[in-house]
């Protein structure tokens, strides 16, 4: 029998592809293949082809597996063809949709949810299939390619509409000449229009990428990464949204989005809300809509300003959340971090004390986790200060206590607001943080965060968290 080529298209920066090589060498000391490994950065051609589908595994010339790969599936293709083993499941009569160039192949034997979402199909040889979407990754994965650019490119413009077209392939990593086919092909879909100002979406393209949403992140394995953090970090929830904040800004704007789509399904009426500073709350804020008028919010800052970056002190994202949601706000003109003395005068502040205790009987806390260095720095703490946080090897930073890798505090600075220990009172704890570098930061605090604590991260922190973790 002649051996196998294995071919892993891949590109530096990629932890879906560093998790596909260790797949692939762990086969490599069962099987009997030659392995070759393609950077896409290095060609056009290839960046144009699988730009929005690495890492992809290629078996003497066929595409077997894109994005998340498993061990399972690249086995079976390895097998000699003769050996080679077929799906056995049964299939029924099926509903067959198309919507947007994209075919869903729906057995009519599917079991649903109680909100009509597939849940799982079995095969004959009982093995479950978690979702429709696998069947499709293996019967159709051209097609499911398609449908997560055509995806990217819907949810692009539905964060920055209207945006120009070259503004697009840059952010997309995709050509001009590839970008304009699939924007011509949305437009006839009448799912975007295009006008002067740029492209935006009409109804019927909001109301898709709001359909695909779920089938994105099942297809990405986002949902089952949600699972395995959550329960290894034993918090009351993960959401993950696609994507990696440090290598593509706009996921920003996701991470705002989904704190914003929490809070909706969270808050009651006349609930408050305490906000720390930040660019993440800030972008949080940038998502908030009028369609909270209804509940009658109260914003409150959670503490003091932070350095001279006015635009993300809490006081200006309190004014910005009350403004879009037409609630109101209050304010705490204190300096971020204060003398004990200081402390001690101002907390005898007949006004100060009606807005702390509007913060500690707040119904969420709405904050982000920091980076321990770069929080120091932006604080301009001192020589010693900075001495002792470096010793004692902090790596995260929230509410002004810094963190080492096992979760203790080992530094603490002087603040008015809220407290480490006021968390264990308030109802709801919504933690918002992003990218790789905060990973170490993310996984130090929340392990003394309260249970009661949802996170709301991106792809990139997550991957790096199974990493640093080990699961």
């Amino acid at each position: 029998m002649n051996r196998r080529t294995l071919v892993l298209y891949t590109r530096n920066r990629c932890p879906l592809c560093d998790k596909a090589k260790s797949i692939i060498m762990e086969l490599k000391e069962e099987w009997d293949f030659h392995y070759k490994e393609m950077d896409i950065d290095l060609s056009d051609d290839l960046t144009e082809k699988y730009g929005l589908m690495i890492p992809v595994v290629e078996i003497d010339g066929t595409e077997v597996q894109y994005g998340q790969i498993d061990k399972w599936t690249i086995e079976e293709g390895l097998q000699d063809k003769k050996k080679t083993k077929k799906l056995n499941y049964s299939v029924a009569p099926a509903k067959i949709k198309i919507r947007a160039g994209v075919i869903f192949f729906i057995p009519s034997g599917t079991r649903y949810d109680y909100a009509g979402h597939i849940m799982s199909i079995r095969s004959k040889r009982g093995k479950k299939m978690n979702s429709i979407i696998d069947i499709q990754k293996r019967l159709l994965p051209d097609l499911l390619a398609i449908m997560q650019k055509r995806y990217q490119i819907l949810h692009y413009i539905g964060l920055m509409e209207p945006v120009g077209r070259r503004s697009l392939a840059v952010s997309l990593n995709l050509t001009e000449r590839v970008l304009r086919s699939e924007v011509e092909f949305l437009k006839g879909q009448s799912l975007l229009v295009i006008t002067s100002a740029g492209m935006s979406l009409t109804s019927d393209g909001k109301d898709l990428l709001n359909q695909l949403r779920e089938v994105m992140r099942d297809i990405t394995g986002i949902q089952a990464l949600e699972v395995k953090l959550q329960t290894t970090l034993g918090i009351q929830k993960i959401i993950i949204v696609p994507g990696d904040s440090e290598q593509s800004p706009w996921v920003k704007s996701e991470l705002g989005r989904a704190a914003a789509d929490y809070m909706k399904s969270t808050l009651k009426r006349k609930d408050s809300v305490a906000v720390t500073g930040g660019s993440t709350m800030a972008a949080v804020a940038d998502r908030l809509t009028p369609d909270f008028t209804e509940f009658e919010l109260l914003f409150v800052p959670a503490r003091g300003g932070i350095g001279e970056d006015v635009k993300n002190q809490a006081n200006t994202i309190c004014a910005a959340m009350a403004d879009r949601t037409n609630s109101s706000h209050r304010v705490l003109y204190v300096p971020d971090q204060v003398s004990q003395e200081m402390y001690s005068t101002m907390m005898r502040e007949p006004e100060l004390k009606e807005v702390l205790g509007l913060i500690k009987s707040a119904s969420m806390v709405l904050h982000g986790i920091g980076d321990a260095m770069v929080m120091a720095e932006r604080r301009k703490t001192s020589e010693n200060d900075m001495d002792s946080i470096v010793k004692e090897k902090a790596v995260g930073e929230a509410f002004g206590y810094y963190f080492n890798e096992a979760g203790q505090v080992v530094h603490k600075v002087q603040t008015i607001g809220l407290q480490l220990q006021d968390l264990a009172h308030i109802p709801h704890i919504l933690a918002v943080a992003g990218g790789p570098s905060k990973a170490k930061a993310i996984a130090s605090y929340l392990k003394q965060a309260p249970s009661s604590t949802v996170l709301i991260t991106d792809e990139g922190a997550a991957n790096e968290l199974i990493k640093n973790l080990n699961i």
